[in-house]
């Protein structure tokens, strides 16, 4: 994003609390639900010996507000998609049109 001068917010939710407010966002953008973005393989999941099948979902909310390293990250949202993980074709699609494309010819280099 900074490389394409294109506008950003970050949040380090390791040091930031979301709202809940902020946590509803983000699952309303999932398309899996819960998988798409709480990590079963994250330290605080493990600690706090989650079964995601027996947690209500105003549990789960309440969670990722507390604790919100359950999350996979990095996560993009534009307020019409989300993106998360390291991957460079979807994250590409952050970009405008014209960018996508001058992007494609720098990788493809």
């Amino acid at each position: 994003m900074q490389q394409y001068q294109i506008p950003f917010m970050e949040i380090d939710v390791s040091k930031t609390r979301l709202s809940m407010e902020e946590v509803i966002r983000l699952f309303q953008f999932t398309e899996n639900g819960v998988e798409d973005i709480v990590s079963g393989h994250s330290k605080s999941f493990k600690e706090l010996h989650l079964d995601m099948d027996e947690l209500t979902t105003n549990t789960l909310f309440t969670m990722v507000a507390s604790h919100p390293t359950l999350l996979k990250r990095p996560i993009m949202m534009d307020g019409q998609q989300m993106q998360v993980g390291y991957h460079q074709e979807e994250i590409r699609s952050f970009l405008p049109r014209a960018e996508r494309m001058h992007a494609r010819e720098v990788i493809s280099v």
